[in-house]
Formats: C-alpha cells, structure tokens, sequence
C-alpha cells in the first residue's frame, strides 16, 4: 500500500509539473516591454496582450491547472493592458483604463483585493485608480498614480510598504512623506524611487540597499550625493541607475560581484561601473546585473547558472563579459537566475536557468546563451 500510495502521488505531481507547450511553437514577436520575477518572466505585446511563461506553482503566470509554462502563453482574451510586472510569485498588470490586475501568490497581500490567500485568480486592486505605472517586488507591489503619488502593498515586515508600519497591508497604501514621484521600482525587501532626479529607498537594509548607513528603512530615505538620476532599477538585494550620461551607478550587495567594481563588499555609497558608457538599458536581477549598450549587451555577477549568458558559469566580479547570440537590446529585464532582453524587432531573447521554463523555449534545459523565446 506504501508503495502505491508513493506512486499516486508522483504521478500527481507529474501530471501539474507537465510544461505547457506546443510542439508547432513559433518565435513570439510584436513584443513592447518585459518583466522578469523570480522564475517567471513576461511580456506584453504591441496590440495590448500579456504573455507569461516559467513557474507557475502559484499561478504567477497565470495560465491554470500546470506547474510550469515552457513557451510563451497568453493570459488572458484582454488586450488593453499598457504595462505588465512579475515578482516572486505574483505579476501584475497595469490596464489602459488606469486600474490595475493582479494574479498569483498572495499569502501576503500582494494582490492588493484586499485578502491574504495563497493562489489568487485575476483580481483588480481595491480602490485603486489613475494608475501610470507598476513594479512588483517578492512579495509587495506598488504602484505610482497620475498625481504623483506613490502606493504600496503586500509584504511589509522590513518596512518595503513604507506606510511608517510593518503589519501586511493587502489593501493599497501611500508611501508616508513622499511626493512628485516619477518612477517606482519594487525589489526582494525594499523599494526605491525617483523624485526630481533624486533616489528615495525604503525597506530592508541588510546590504546597504537604502545607501543610508545604518538607518530604518520604514520611512523613504534620500539617496546621499545623487541628483542626477534618469532611470532606476531595483534588484533583490542591489540597485543601479542610469544618469543623464547613461553612465550605469549601483549600491548594495556585492555578494557575487553585482556592482561591478572588482570586489565582493557590500557598498551604501553609489559605485560607477567602469568602462561601459551610451546605455540604452539596465537590469538589476539578485546576484548578478546586466546592461546593453551600442551594439553590444553585458552582464556581471553571479553566473551559476549561466545567466550572465557568456557561454560559460563562472561569476564575474571584474570586467563585465558579453552576452552570446545577441547585440543591442532595447530592454532587459533580470529574475533571481536568468535573464532577458528585448530586440528592436520585438523578439525577446532569455538565457540562464531554465528548471521552471522561465526562459521560454520550450525546454527546460539551463542556457548559457541568449534563445529565443516561442510561443
């Protein structure tokens, strides 16, 4: 009876493991933005579509009844989304209309309908409007509104929400003294954004990812020294941005050399990375970071699993290294071990681990090349 009993539930798990895929997959195209969470990734198309693929243990992807969706697969019949953001196990998406909908884990709030489950089909965010742009972190969201406002929920035991408290929160709130921002990035246990080209972070300051010393990270904090700021990224533990030279900055874990400066110290001050100038686009993943520029993308950091895509699974914590089988990128995106990037063409191209299908093409094979993602 043992022994059956063991073989039922291994052809259970089997059967929600099996990937979702067509044997006549093409390459996706038409593609206009991509997100990368922590063993998902999606895209959202020209005509509006959201397309997900990787682990879908928690519905993160969206798609129902598997555990994983190794090729790109539509989540809905909608097509008037602007914006799409995945994290651990959740992604939300941004709508036309200004509202947003969530799907995925939700233990903690993330989904933002006012409820803690831990899978949550599609839901639109409670009381929630005006809406231009979102990011979701590991276990929170936020959101930034048309006036400028800065809204936060989910998680918030490290202060990430930044509503000066750290109870979870599965209802939207606003970041406590912060206004006029212009952009809002969500990483593992903290969140940081722009206000007139200056940084403001909150959250988890265990590796120096607020840039402020030793401070509490339940209120924003003022980035020391940086004015100039065009663009912003937020990793699990690190951050980088893009000033008005498109000269690439980063602070916080060095663990695996993802600041790039030769060393593997944790760093609160802003260090520029060397040698590489005229960047279109940057991506900060949990150990490692990867930026494209001219005609060339690279990466550094950890690479266990190939996803700094140089062919190769040694870190890097010198002179970054060039990513195979692509040149320029119009946007990258990085998850916890993989990476993707963007074509000017509208194909999206993945490299790194692929155990839960998170880079798209149809296997679940590691690459330490840049493939193409089929749908």
């Amino acid at each position: 009876m043992k022994n059956h009993s063991q073989m039922v539930w291994r052809c259970l798990l089997a059967i929600t493991m099996w990937p979702f895929a067509a044997a006549d997959a093409a390459n996706l195209g038409g593609i206009v933005q991509i997100s990368a969470g922590s063993n998902h990734t999606c895209a959202l198309s020209g005509s509006g579509s959201v397309y997900c693929w990787g682990n879908n243990i928690h519905g993160n992807t969206g798609v129902a009844g598997v555990g994983a969706v190794f090729i790109a697969t539509k989540v809905t019949a909608a097509n008037d989304f602007i914006q799409v953001s995945a994290g651990e196990g959740h992604t939300c998406a941004l709508r036309k209309a200004g509202t947003v909908s969530c799907w995925g884990y939700n233990e903690h709030g993330e989904a933002g309908d006012g409820q803690t489950a831990k899978i949550s089909p599609a839901v639109t965010v409670s009381g929630l409007t005006n809406v231009t742009a979102i990011s979701a972190g590991r276990y929170h969201t936020c959101a930034l509104t048309r006036d400028s406002r800065a809204f936060c929920w989910g998680e918030n035991v490290q202060g990430q929400v930044g509503d000066s408290d750290e109870t979870v929160e599965p209802k939207p709130r606003a970041v406590a003294g912060l206004e006029n921002v212009t952009a809002i990035a969500a990483g593992g246990y903290h969140t940081c954004a722009l206000n007139a080209g200056k940084v403001f972070c909150w959250g988890n300051n265990r590796n120096s990812q607020l840039g402020a010393g030793e401070v509490s990270g339940r209120k924003p904090v003022e980035l020391p020294g940086v004015v100039d700021v065009r663009k912003l990224v937020v990793g699990t533990f690190h951050n980088c941005f893009l000033d008005s030279k498109a000269v690439a900055t980063c602070w916080g874990s060095n663990r695996e050399g993802q600041l790039g400066d030769g060393s593997q110290e944790d760093s609160r001050a802003p260090k520029v990375v060397t040698g590489i100038s005229n960047i279109i686009a940057i991506a900060a993943g949990t150990y490692h970071t990867c930026v494209t520029s001219a005609d060339l993308t690279q990466c550094w950091g950890s690479n266990r699993y190939g996803q700094l895509g140089n062919g190769a699974k040694s870190n890097v914590n010198t002179a970054p290294v060039k990513v195979a089988n692509v040149g320029r990128l119009k946007d990258l995106a990085a998850g916890s071990f993989h990476t993707c990037g963007l074509s000017e063409e509208g194909n999206v191209h993945c490299w790194g681990g692929n155990r839960h299908g998170q880079l798209g093409n149809g296997t679940q094979g590691d690459s330490l090349v840049a493939a193409t993602v089929r749908e």
